[in-house]
C-alpha cells in the first residue's frame, strides 16, 4: 500500500484487510435480504448488531489504511487544510480491496470521514494499465441530463418514474435555467447510441440510467446475454463471461436486453460524457475471491483485474468516462428518491460530485426511514435502514463541479401548454403499472389507447397523470383535455376542435383545418375524456375524427369511457398495435392494498382534522374490500371515517348493500355520506339534480329560491361530506359548485313531479346569465370562458326547454346562445337550434320572433353555404321591415 498526498508519497506499507468474509455476507445480508423480507422471520437482533458495527468497521479499515506513522502523518496535513473539495481517493487493480465498503470509514473515537467539514468525498479508482485516455470535462453554464428508464416486460416492475420525480422536483427548485432533462424512449442501447451521436441535437452531459443491474458471478447468464448481442466477441463461453455486471436494457420489442460491462463501455467510449448514474442494483459491485470461490472451474485463467472489469462501474471509468456514481448492493426505491434528489440538487447549486453525494449521504443518514412495512397479518411496522454507504463514486481527476455559478439564459418555455386542470391536494396515488403502459405504448407503435371502467374507477385521473407526466417528460409539447362528461350538444367533433384551438393558441375552421395543424406542431396529446355521455351517431363521428388526428405528426389520443368496447374497425379491444385497450380496476386488492392505504392517508391528511382515532390496517382492508377498492368510494369513506369509528361504518355500508344501493358500491357509499347529514339538508338535496354535474352558485340560489343564509348551512354540510366542491374564479364573488358525480343522478328520481316541473322552468334565469355571459365576455374572455364551458351544459338543457315550452323569450334566448356555441366552434348545435325554432315561426309576420326566427335561419343557411337559400329568407325579412317604413 502507497499513500500518496501533495506533501510527497510514502513507501510501500503494508495492509492487512480488516473486514473479513463474514462481515461484507452480513453487509449483503443487511442490505438486500433484511430491507425486503419485512413480512415474515425479520432477525431484527441481526440487524442491529450489524448497524452497530458500521463504526466499528469503519474505524478498522481507517486503522489499516492509516494507522501507519507515515499515513498518519499525511493524512493528518491533509484533514487540516480545512478546504472544500478534499477528496479520499482508493485507487487499486484487485477486486477484494475495490469491494470493501470504504464509504464506512471512520476516523477512530471521531466520526465517518464523509461528515467531515468541509466534506471529505470518498471515491474509487481502477488502477491498471491499458486503459483509455480520460475525457477532460469543463464545467458549464447549463447541461443536459439524459434519463434512461428501462422496464422490460420480463422483469421486476419497479415503479418508473420515482428516480426522474424526485430529480425533476429538486431541479424545479434549484435548476431552472441551469440543467435541461430529456428522456431516452425506447430505452435501447441503440438509441441511447444513436441519441448519444446526434450532432443535430444538443449534447448530453449526464446519462442517468434507471433500471436493473445484475452480477453475474459464473457465467450463468451468458446465453441470455449472448442471444442479446450484450457480449463482447471474446466472450465465448460461460467461464469467459464469469465475474460480469450486466444492465437491463429494453430491446425492440420490450423484453429484457442483457448488455455487460464491457460491451456499454466500448459503446460509450469517447462520448465526452461528464457523469454517469447507474440507479441500478450491484452496478458497482466487482468479483471478489468470496465469488470465485463459489464456482472455481470458471476462476482458472483469471487474473485479479478481471473481476473489476466486469463491474459495469469500473469499466465506463476505464473507457474514459470521467465520474460513475453505482450502487454496491440492491437499493430500495425509497433510497434512491431521496438520494437522486438531494445529489441533484446539489450538482444544480454548482457543487462537486462528490461534494453532492455525501451530502446526499448525509441525508439518507439523519433519515434513515424507508417507508412502510407489513409484519405479520396486519403490523405497520416502519422501516429504518443505514444504507448511505451503499453509493459508491468512481471518479478519475478532480472532483471539478459540472456546472458553473453563473446562471445562463434559457429559452422561454411555451406560455401555455395544455388546458389540464391542477392536481388534486390529496396527490396522485398508485396506478404506476397503468402510467408505465401507457408511456409504453406511446412510445412504439400505439396511436390511440382507451382507458375503460366502472364510473369512479380513476379513468380521468388516470389521464390527466398520463398527460402531466408525458409533457413534464418531453414526450408530448401539448397536452389539450376534452371533457364530455356533462356535453349535451349533437357536435363533439366541433367542440373538440373548438378546445383545440385554445390549446394550439390557434383559430380553426374545421377538423381538417386541425389536421393541417397537428402536422407541423410539436408533439400533441388529445385526452377524449368521458365519452359514454355521446350518443352513438355523434360518438362514431368523434372517433373518425380522433383516428386521422391521432395519425397526423407525432399525435397521440388517449380517450376513457365507461363503455367496454367503442364497436368501432379504428378501436378494436385486442389485436392491433394502433389501437390498445387498459381496463381499469380498483386501487388495490385485499393482497395488495398499499396504494389505496396511501390514498386514504393522503386524504386524512386534509382538513378537518379527524375527531375519532384513526382505523388500523386490517380493519381498514376490509372495509375497502366492501367497495371493491373503488377509489372515489375511498374518498367518501375518508369522510366518514374522520367523524365515526370504522366499525360503525362498516356495519351501515354492509347493511346498505344488503339492502340493495343498487349493487353499487359507489351509490352505497354516498347514502353512507349522507346518514351525516340532516333532515332539512336532505329536503334540498333532490332538487339539485336539475343541475348538470354543478352549476355558479348565484344560479343554484336563484333557481332552487333559496336565501343565502338558508343555503350557507347547506353548502357547509355537503362540503363536509365531500358532496359539492367549490371552484372560485378571479373577478367573480360567486363560486362555481362542483356536485359528487353521484349525487345528483342518485337523487333526482326521489324529487316530486311537481318540482320538477317548477325546477324545469328555469330557462328564465339561464337567458339572463347567457346575456350577461355574452356581455361579460368581452370583458373578461379567459375567465368568462372557462365559467360558460363550466354552464355550457346547463345552458344548452335550458335553452331547449325555453323552445320546448313556446318560451316568450326563446327566440331570443336561441341568438344570444348561438353567438357562445359558435364562438366555441359548435356550428352544427347552433343549426340544430335554429331547426327547432322553425315552429316557432307561425307567430303573426312581422313580430319580434318572426324576426329572430327567420334571421336565425337565415344565418344557418348562410353558414352552411346555401347561399341562395339564405337570400330568399333575408329577402323575406325585408319585405315586412319596408311595408313598416311606408307606413311611417
Amino acid at each position: 500500500m502507497i499513500v500518496q498526498s501533495r506533501t510527497g508519497t510514502t513507501k510501500p506499507l503494508s495492509f492487512q484487510n480488516p473486514i473479513a468474509s463474514q462481515d461484507l455476507q452480513d453487509i449483503r445480508w443487511y442490505l438486500e435480504t433484511y430491507s425486503a423480507s419485512y413480512t415474515t422471520d425479520v432477525d431484527d437482533q441481526r440487524a442491529e448488531r450489524i448497524e452497530k458495527k458500521l463504526p466499528e468497521w469503519g474505524t478498522a479499515l481507517f486503522t489499516a489504511t492509516l494507522g501507519q506513522f507515515p499515513a498518519q502523518a499525511a493524512f493528518g496535513q491533509f484533514y487540516a487544510q480545512k478546504q472544500p473539495g478534499r477528496v479520499f481517493t482508493i485507487g487499486a487493480s484487485h477486486p477484494d480491496i475495490l469491494a470493501l465498503p470504504w464509504e464506512l470509514l471512520h476516523i477512530p473515537d471521531g466520526n465517518f470521514l464523509f461528515h467531515s467539514n468541509p466534506r471529505i468525498s470518498i471515491r474509487r479508482q481502477f488502477n491498471v494499465t491499458g486503459g483509455f485516455n480520460l475525457v477532460e470535462f469543463e464545467p458549464k453554464a447549463a447541461v443536459r441530463i439524459l434519463f434512461v428508464v428501462s422496464r422490460p416486460k420480463d422483469a421486476g416492475f419497479i415503479d418508473p418514474r420515482s428516480d426522474a420525480q424526485a430529480v425533476l422536483d429538486a431541479l424545479a427548485k434549484e435548476g431552472e435555467g441551469k440543467v435541461a432533462v430529456e428522456f431516452l424512449r425506447p430505452a435501447t442501447l441503440s438509441a441511447l447510441v444513436d441519441r448519444l451521436e446526434d450532432d443535430r441535437q444538443p449534447p448530453i452531459d449526464i446519462i442517468h440510467f434507471d433500471g436493473h443491474g445484475v452480477y453475474d458471478p459464473d457465467g450463468r447468464l451468458f446465453q441470455e446475454a449472448r442471444a442479446s448481442d450484450g457480449l463482447s466477441l471474446t466472450r465465448s463461453t460461460p467461464a469467459e463471461a464469469a465475474n460480469m455486471g450486466y444492465l437491463l436494457f429494453e430491446d425492440d420489442k420490450g423484453g429484457r436486453a442483457l448488455i455487460s460491462a464491457e460491451k456499454l463501455a466500448s459503446m460509450l467510449n469517447e462520448q465526452n460524457v461528464g457523469l454517469i448514474v447507474l440507479s441500478a442494483c450491484q452496478s458497482a459491485m466487482v468479483g471478489t475471491a468470496e465469488n470465485k470461490a463459489e464456482d472455481k472451474e470458471n476462476t482458472t485463467d483469471e487474473t485479479p483485474e478481471s473481476g473489476v472489469m466486469g463491474s459495469v462501474a469500473a469499466r465506463l471509468t476505464h473507457s474514459g468516462i470521467p465520474a460513475v456514481l453505482a450502487m454496491t448492493h440492491s437499493v430500495l426505491v425509497a433510497t434512491t428518491r431521496e438520494l437522486f434528489g438531494q445529489f441533484y440538487r446539489g450538482l444544480a447549486r454548482g457543487q462537486g460530485m462528490g461534494e453532492a453525494l455525501d451530502n446526499a449521504r448525509r441525508q439518507l443518514y439523519l433519515h434513515p426511514e424507508r417507508g412502510t412495512r407489513v409484519r405479520g397479518q396486519h403490523q405497520e411496522i416502519t422501516l429504518r435502514l443505514q444504507d448511505w454507504f451503499l453509493p459508491a463514486l468512481y471518479q478519475a481527476g478532480a472532483d471539478t463541479p459540472l456546472l458553473t455559478k453563473a446562471t445562463p439564459t434559457m429559452p422561454e418555455p411555451a406560455t401555455q401548454w395544455g388546458n389540464l386542470p391542477e392536481l388534486q391536494e390529496a396527490g396522485f396515488w398508485g396506478r404506476s403499472r397503468e402510467l408505465w403502459l401507457i408511456e409504453r405504448a406511446f412510445a412504439h407503435k400505439t396511436r390511440r389507447l382507451t382507458i375503460s371502467g366502472f364510473g369512479g374507477q380513476g379513468k380521468t385521473y388516470l389521464a390527466l397523470e398520463a398527460g402531466r407526466w408525458l409533457h413534464r417528460t418531453g414526450m408530448f409539447g401539448r397536452v389539450c383535455l376534452v371533457d364530455y362528461s356533462q356535453y349535451q350538444g349533437q357536435d363533439p367533433v366541433s367542440y373538440a376542435v373548438s378546445v383545440l384551438s385554445t390549446v394550439l393558441e390557434q383559430s380553426f375552421v374545421d377538423a381538417a383545418a386541425v389536421i393541417q395543424a397537428l402536422s407541423t406542431a410539436a408533439p400533441v396529446l388529445l385526452i377524449l375524456d368521458n365519452l359514454e355521455a355521446l350518443e352513438t351517431e355523434p360518438q362514431r363521428a368523434l372517433l373518425d375524427a380522433a383516428k386521422v388526428w391521432s395519425e397526423t405528426g407525432a399525435t397521440r389520443v388517449l380517450l376513457t369511457t365507461r363503455q367496454p368496447d367503442f364497436k368501432h374497425p379504428d378501436y378494436p379491444i385486442e389485436g392491433s398495435l394502433h389501437h390498445q385497450r387498459l381496463q381499469l380496476q380498483g386501487l388495490g386488492t385485499e393482497q395488495y392494498p398499499d396504494d389505496a392505504l396511501a390514498y386514504f392517508q393522503a386524504l386524512m391528511q386534509l382538513p378537518p382534522e379527524p375527531r375519532v382515532p384513526q382505523p388500523q390496517r386490517g380493519p381498514l382492508v376490509k372495509l375497502f374490500s366492501l367497495v371493491d377498492f373503488h377509489p372515489l368510494s375511498i374518498g367518501l369513506l375518508a369522510r366518514q371515517l374522520k367523524e365515526r369509528r370504522i366499525a360503525e361504518v362498516g356495519q351501515r355500508l354492509a347493511k346498505l348493500l344488503l339492502e340493495g344501493a343498487e349493487q353499487n358500491p359507489l351509490v352505497a357509499s354516498l347514502m353512507l355520506s349522507l346518514d351525516r347529514v340532516d333532515d332539512g339538508v336532505r329536503r334540498w338535496l333532490p332538487r339539485l339534480g336539475v343541475f348538470e354535474g354543478g352549476a355558479m352558485e348565484a344560479s343554484v340560489l336563484r333557481i332552487l329560491n333559496i336565501a343565502e343564509t338558508d343555503w350557507l348551512p347547506i353548502r357547509t354540510q355537503l362540503e363536509t361530506t365531500g358532496l359539492i366542491q367549490a371552484e372560485h374564479f378571479s373577478g367573480f364573488s360567486t363560486p362555481y359548485l362542483k356536485f359528487h358525480p353521484t349525487l345528483a343522478p342518485a337523487l333526482w328520481p326521489q324529487c316530486t313531479t311537481e318540482d320538477k316541473n317548477i325546477l324545469h322552468a328555469h330557462h328564465q334565469w339561464y337567458y339572463q346569465f347567457c346575456c350577461f355571459l355574452c356581455v361579460e365576455g368581452r370583458k373578461k374572455t379567459q375567465v368568462v370562458n372557462a365559467i360558460t364551458r363550466l354552464e355550457l351544459p346547463n345552458l344548452m338543457q335550458a335553452v331547449n326547454q325555453a323552445i320546448a315550452a313556446n318560451d316568450s323569450n326563446a327566440v331570443a334566448f336561441v341568438t344570444s346562445f348561438k353567438k357562445i356555441l359558435h364562438s366555441f366552434g359548435l356550428s352544427q348545435d347552433a343549426a340544430a337550434l335554429t331547426d327547432k325554432l322553425t315552429r316557432l315561426q307561425e307567430d303573426e309576420v312581422g313580430s319580434y320572433n318572426w324576426f329572430l326566427a327567420r334571421i336565425n335561419q337565415g344565418e344557418a343557411l348562410q353558414a352552411d353555404r346555401r347561399v341562395a337559400e339564405a337570400l330568399v329568407v333575408f329577402t323575406e325579412v325585408l319585405i315586412p321591415l319596408a311595408i313598416i317604413d311606408a307606413k311611417r
